[in-house]
């Protein structure tokens, strides 16, 4: 039988050795592990395309960081296209990647000690010992760094045993199929410094290797780079920030593995008994699987362990043989003597770490044990243009009531195939439910439906009851302000004019220097719904006081004290020249005040309605001692302003019930779902009627009473006058929509219901290819953020006709077009690289006719 025959028997012995280990731990851990179903389950919710878009909407929208993850994915999406379940799936790929891990180790420990026991117990303990369980049963991103490691190690001796750099494509494609280890810079740095021990170790005193190594690694790193441009370019997937300085440890801790390993025949009995001292790192399983030790530092060091145990046991056994001998005689025509002193030190090594690894409490990798009416919730939410709020919204863990694990996120992430709104952002949530507009927010965020949770272990998790959350959705209504066709209803017995018995006019910020006025003037008519007007006018004027300074200040002071606790609303009209912001200020008797900003629209009459338990800013106002009205016209220095006040108005209100949600379903001891009533939803890609600016928090603004998200829209900059008509739109795919807009004069404001990010781009008409892929922008585009986690464009139409309108992700071209170069690179250097190795094996024999010259 042929060398090579054998070679192949002996892997797949070793692939099946690999597999019944695999098979038994499985069992034994009562599942797959959880985090590697966790990424399936993602993959398999979405119908792949986190693997084909740069974009994911998930809960309001972030870039991808899943690309490296396709190769490695390619086995189980090919199985689910199968009918393959994800349990099998999920199973198949553990195999793949123990095997690959497996046969790796197996041929580098042969290779280093000429043993093939020796490999066959280095295999065993990179597979079963608990540093291999704290990483393999990990998440995926870290199981394949654990693979990739020894397989790296097996390519580049290989290259330096046959001193041919073509390896170092090999390399690099390896590096490309387990390119999900990747996709930190931790992860990388450790396996780049993991090479450059092995290449230290090797050429130490021999500087005429150094040009070769140079060689090697460069064309290694080239491939590397032009293989996986198309996931590290556009979306910035390498994570740069959760960078641990611990990963440069990976040198040292390599080159001196390796050093021993090279020199593991020239051991003494005492040197080896202290190389096997790891095995005893390995004998406290809890130590391990709870340190603090990094997992991609973790992957390292346990390759080596498992390569310097293994020859550390097999020099041991060298040593001890010279004292002891155990042999094995078989009779037969041709007896033969069998030495077990090697085969005993082995098995007691493999005995003492796999019996450790088999006593760890595994029940942190157990499969997914979700209930039955999770299931029954998918089928509930209908995937569509929507998102799914789970409140209550935590931070940190989940810790559910039927599961002894503990969740980063919620299970409907997992489940859902709606994303998901949750998180330590949107803890204010919770909070913000007992507000009488929190629907505003839900529409805001495109939120369609909320899910109550009940099986929540709230001893566990900081956060509000959701019981408490129920009552508040339930029993919510809201005060309206008495008005009937844009005017103050004063029919009403709740609404009460307040300058019947006309009080005091001063000036508050003027300056002295400069011509003003102030008076209160009697009219014929009922214009602005008074007979009694007040008129100020001056200059605007630097004061000492903030609140006034840059302002023209009149205050109207009320005959008596007055008592406003049971008001709820201040109405008024105002005409202003020579500005258009302005603000008001109401005063107590003991000093304290507070403050509510205005925006007037135009230089004619402006009913104002002033929500009196919602200040822009309050310093201890006191509402049961009212004594004045401080109006404020804001202007620069120096310019002169007049402003008009007509009647004032103090309303109670009208009280609505309003319950924008209504109850779709209740799983008693599970979860209850609300589902946003149509009127109240926003389409994913809609206009706005009126763009305003805000300051604060943004959920306090959009709960403001002038607010609503279906017409206006809160933006950062400048808030411009925009026009509104009608919009259709249809989805290519996440990262590209085709919008139609109707005529309009002057500019409107696009809203894209995804979080804000510059890579989103607006071109009017067929977007050039040039200038997608060079970042340029129209100028007759602006993108803006909108309503404090959104995108939105302002578009200018100078023609005034309707306008084809393209919205795109611009990394998405750019990952194409990488794509496609690392897949010719990759097929052209493989092709280069396969010819010139048959080209080597290839011998043609001169034919006996041909007589030499």
């Amino acid at each position: 039988m042929s060398p090579k025959i054998l070679k192949v028997l002996e892997v797949l012995a070793v692939a099946v050795v690999v597999a019944f280990l695999t098979y038994a731990y499985v069992n034994f851990s009562g599942g797959l592990p959880y985090s590697l179903l966790e990424d399936l389950h993602r993959v398999f919710n979405r119908n792949f395309e986190v693997l084909r878009y740069v974009w994911v909407s998930d809960g309001l929208g972030k870039p991808n960081d899943k690309f490296a993850f396709t190769t490695i994915y390619v086995l189980p999406v090919f199985m689910r296209l199968l009918g393959a379940d994800l349990n099998a799936a999920g199973f198949t790929l553990l195999l793949t990647l123990w095997v690959l891990g497996g046969c790796s180790v197996y041929v580098v420990a042969e290779r280093f000690s000429g043993s093939r026991l020796t490999g066959l117990t280095a295999m065993v303990i990179y597979l079963g010992s608990p540093v291999a369980l704290r990483s393999l049963w990990s998440s995926l991103e870290y199981s394949t760094l654990y693979v990739l490691t020894p397989l790296v190690l097996l390519t580049v001796d290989e290259a330096y045993k046959r001193r041919s750099i073509s390896y170092g494509f090999y390399t690099a494609l390896a590096s490309t199929i387990l390119s999900g280890a990747l996709t930190k810079l931790g992860n990388l740095t450790v396996l780049t410094l993991t090479v450059l021990a092995y290449f230290t170790v090797r050429t130490r005193g021999r500087t005429v290797e150094l040009k070769w190594t140079a060689m090697f690694l460069t064309l290694t790193g080239f491939s590397w780079l032009i293989m996986n441009a198309w996931w590290i370019a556009p979306a910035s997937s390498l994570n740069v920030e959760d960078f641990n300085i611990i990963c440069l440890t990976a040198l040292p801790i390599a080159a001196s593995t390796l050093l021993i390993i090279f020199e593991a025949g020239k051991l003494s009995l005492i040197q080896a008994l202290a190389v096997l001292t790891p095995a005893i790192v390995l004998m406290d399983p809890q130590t391990i699987v709870t340190s603090n030790v990094t997992s991609d530092v973790l992957a390292v060091t346990s390759t080596c362990i498992s390569l310097l145990t293994a020859l550390g046991a097999k020099r041991l056994s060298e040593k001890i043989s010279d004292y002891i001998s155990i042999s094995l005689v078989v009779d037969g025509d041709g007896g033969r003597e069998y030495d077990l002193v090697k085969p005993i030190i082995l098995l007691i090594v493999l005995s003492i770490i796999v019996y450790q690894g088999l006593t760890i409490p595994l029940s942190w990798v157990n499969s997914l044990n979700i209930p039955e009416q999770y299931g029954e919730l998918n089928r509930i939410l209908q995937p569509g243009d929507c998102r799914v709020l789970t409140m209550p919204v935590t931070s940190g863990e989940l810790y559910y009531s039927w599961s002894g694990r503990r969740y980063g996120k919620p299970i409907e992430n997992l489940i859902l195939e709606n994303p998901v709104v949750y998180g330590y952002e949107f803890k204010t949530l919770n909070n913000l439910t007992g507000r009488m507009e929190f629907w505003k927010i839900l529409s805001a965020l495109n939120v369609g439906f909320v899910v109550l949770h009940y099986d929540i272990d709230y001893g566990r998790v900081q956060a509000v009851n959701p019981r408490l959350i129920e009552a508040r959705l339930n029993y919510s209504f809201i005060v309206n302000p008495n008005l009937a066709d844009g005017i103050v209803n004063l029919s009403s017995e709740d609404v009460k004019p307040i300058m019947g018995d006309l009080g005091f006019i001063q000036i508050v910020n003027f300056n002295p220097e400069k011509r003003y006025e102030v008076e209160a003037r009697c009219v014929e008519s009922g214009e602005a719904q008074s007979k009694i007007h007040l008129y100020a006018c001056g200059e605007s004027w630097t004061s000492e006081q903030p609140v006034f300074n840059g302002t023209f200040s009149f205050a109207y002071t009320l005959p008596a004290v007055s008592n406003w606790l049971e008001y709820n609303y201040l109405e008024f009209w105002i005409k202003v020249n020579g500005s258009r912001e302005a603000s008001i200020q109401i005063q107590d008797v003991f000093g304290g005040w507070a403050l509510w900003r205005l925006d007037l629209k135009g230089e004619d009459w402006n009913l104002e309605v002033v929500r009196l338990n919602d200040a822009a800013l309050d310093v201890g106002l006191d509402r049961s001692k009212v004594v004045a009205i401080v109006f404020s016209i804001h202007a620069p220095p120096g310019r002169m302003v007049e402003a008009e006040v007509g009647g004032i108005f103090l309303d109670k209100g009208v009280k609505a019930e309003v319950k924008p949600l209504e109850l779709s379903v209740k799983f008693e001891r599970q979860f209850t779902v609300y589902r946003l009533r149509d009127e109240f939803k926003t389409s994913k890609i809609h206009l706005v009627e009126e763009a305003l600016n805000y300051e604060g928090d943004i959920f306090e603004n959009l709960l403001k009473s002038e607010s609503d998200p279906r017409r206006k829209a809160y933006v950062d900059g400048e808030a411009m006058e925009i026009s509104h008509t009608k919009l259709d739109y249809v989805e290519e795919n996440p990262t590209c929509y085709k919008v139609t807009v109707d005529s309009f004069q002057g500019r409107i404001l696009i809203v894209l219901n995804e979080a804000f990010n510059p890579d989103w781009r607006l071109y009017v008409g067929e977007p050039n290819l040039l200038n997608i892929l060079t970042g340029a922008e129209q100028q007759n585009v602006k993108h803006v953020k909108v309503n404090g986690f959104l995108n939105g464009w302002y578009v200018e139409n100078r023609g005034g006709k309707p306008l084809k309108i393209t919205i795109v992700y611009r990394p998405q071209l750019l990952m194409e077009t990488l794509r496609i170069t690392s897949i010719i690179f990759t097929i052209l250097s493989f092709t280069a690289t396969s010819k010139s190795k048959f080209r080597k094996h290839l011998h043609f024999k001169p034919s006996p006719f041909i007589k030499k010259a």
